[in-house]
């Protein structure tokens, strides 16, 4: 099996804020341990293979008791145990006494939950897991996933011990890493060590190719089985003309937005920031765009739940039609007059912003392109400053380099998860706030919605959460991305995913169609 990788993963510890990204956990879903898989619908279901049961055992303080299965073992030799659960703690936790080798700070992407955690403990030869929390944490079952090994990254290290492939990166899933040629390819193999049902696959090779565009040609001719680009009009439309090709396009949890930094003097004021939100017409973009490929797609009101999420609520109230006039009117009423080129000015200094996108996404770019004509109406001058993604995401967000930025987010299953996008950074918090935006009611918000363990209680504060971020225009929700996904139908058993494990969410089940008996003479 091949597949076509777009992105060299920046390291095989994706619970590092460098770490992260869909390309890391396409590769690592198979390899490193999960207590929860998330299903075709991006719903957890408890991985038996890995724990035998991850049960609530006490209310107060919130107890849960991990049974790990006697024979897991990572692909060295060692067996899984407490000990991986209370290293991904520490790691995890935002404590400072808890250091990386060297005395360095843990580099997190979110210590979510971890932070409740009050202790865990280990018995039966390490294999039931005690942990205990501080305050309640309703999304406890998003815990302990994407599991390093303890045993090496004390050594090794958790925030560059992962980096490049190599004794550190080992396995406790169906899958490991057999090797990586950077640029070229990485190859997942069957892990000989894992007790669970063996993957139907040898191999699946993780070809490098970050032109979408050869994702087509390679279909045709064989030198791909699988790909999962992000869609274009073009690619869906060429490889639906491939018979021995099977495809399809769905809803994701990933979603576009328009980003505002607030460290910019003129985004730092909430009437240009609502201005420019009510001056974009999001309808306009989906059908110049996305809408191409999926005509169900429609303008995305909730910054934590996507449109087809369970817990979705429309909050954008006042946003949900475009109104120039009224985009006028919020910047006049903030002391902006109207120059000579038809753009607003304060004090004599032009109200201009640089709008960044991802420079190899056409679609992306096409939506900036209507977004800077739709501000022009309005009066506010937008300049294109794009970088390729890895630049953009990679260097420049995290940065804070930039004013405008349109790019896309993975709404989690558990939406306590997406608290690092808009709670104050610090402390591991708001490791993915790039705005500046700081509002201690929604910090107060998220800890009350994440420490209710009933689901339904904590989707009403999760939507206060959201209507608050709608009044603050912290970012401007644009709409849910399609995904694609097309593969040779001589495979079986592949089928996508919401969540940002995409097709590898099942990949060990992944199998060869059985050949076509040979007709007689």
């Amino acid at each position: 099996m091949s597949f076509a990788l777009d992105q060299q993963p920046a390291s095989f510890n994706l619970n590092t804020r460098k770490g992260y990204s869909l390309s890391s956990q396409l590769i690592m879903d198979r390899v490193w341990p999960q207590v929860f898989l998330l299903d075709s619908q991006g719903v957890p279901q408890l991985d038996t293979n890995f724990v035998k049961s991850a049960e609530l055992d006490r209310l107060a303080p919130q107890t849960i008791v991990y049974q790990i299965d006697d024979r897991a073992t990572w692909s060295d030799g060692v067996p899984i145990t407490a000990d991986d659960f209370i290293y991904n703690w520490e790691a995890q936790s935002g404590d400072p006494t808890f250091t990386d080798v060297g005395g360095q700070p843990f580099d997190v992407l979110s210590t979510a939950g971890y932070s409740q955690i009050q202790s865990i403990t280990g018995s039966n030869r390490g294999k039931t897991v005690t942990v205990v929390f501080k305050t309640p944490y309703g999304d406890w079952k998003s815990l302990f996933n994407n599991l390093i090994p303890a045993h090496v990254a004390r050594t090794a290290g958790w925030n560059t011990g992962f980096d490049a492939f190599g004794p550190a990166v080992i396995s406790g899933g169906p899958y490991l890493v057999q090797s990586d040629s950077p640029g070229q390819q990485i190859v997942l193999a069957r892990n000989p060590r894992y007790w669970g049902p063996p993957a139907h696959l040898d191999t699946i090779v993780l070809r490098s190719v970050p032109d979408p565009t050869q994702d087509p040609p390679a279909l045709q001719s064989g030198a791909l089985d699988l790909v999962y680009p992000a869609p274009r009009v073009d690619i869906v439309q060429q490889v639906k003309q491939i018979r021995t090709v099977a495809s399809s396009t769905a809803l994701g949890f990933s979603f576009e937005h328009l980003d505002f930094n607030q460290r910019n003097a003129f985004l730092k004021l909430p009437a240009v920031r609502q201005a420019i939100a009510k001056a974009i017409d999001r309808q306009q973009l989906i059908a110049a765009t996305v809408g191409q490929i999926d005509q169900a797609i429609k303008p995305d009101n909730n910054h934590l739940y996507v449109n087809s999420q369970q817990g979705y609520q429309d909050n954008g109230v006042g946003y949900q039609q475009p109104d120039v006039g009224a985009a006028r009117k919020l910047i006049t009423g903030a002391g902006f007059t109207l120059g000579p080129d038809g753009y607003f000015q304060l004090a004599g200094r032009p109200l201009e912003l640089r709008i960044s996108t991802t420079s190899d996404d056409p679609l992306r770019v096409a939506a900036e392109g209507l977004i800077v004509e739709q501000l022009k109406r309005a009066g506010i001058k937008a300049d294109p400053a794009d970088a390729p993604a890895t630049t953009l995401l990679g260097q420049e967000l995290p940065a804070g380099n930039f004013d405008l930025a349109l790019f896309a987010s993975t709404s989690s299953s558990f939406p306590s998860d997406n608290a690092a996008a808009y709670k104050t950074p610090g402390s591991g918090e708001g490791a993915n706030n790039y705005d500046a935006y700081s509002e201690p009611k929604v910090d107060t918000l998220f800890a009350q919605a994440n420490s209710q363990l009933n689901a339904a209680t904590a989707g009403t504060i999760y939507n206060q959460i959201d209507q608050q971020l709608w009044t603050d225009m912290v970012t401007l929700p644009l709409f849910q991305d399609p995904t694609f996904i097309a593969y040779q139908r001589t495979y079986l058993n592949i089928g996508d995913n919401p969540s940002a494990s995409g097709p590898f969410w099942n990949a060990e089940q992944w199998g060869l169609a059985p050949a076509a008996p040979s007709s007689g003479s």
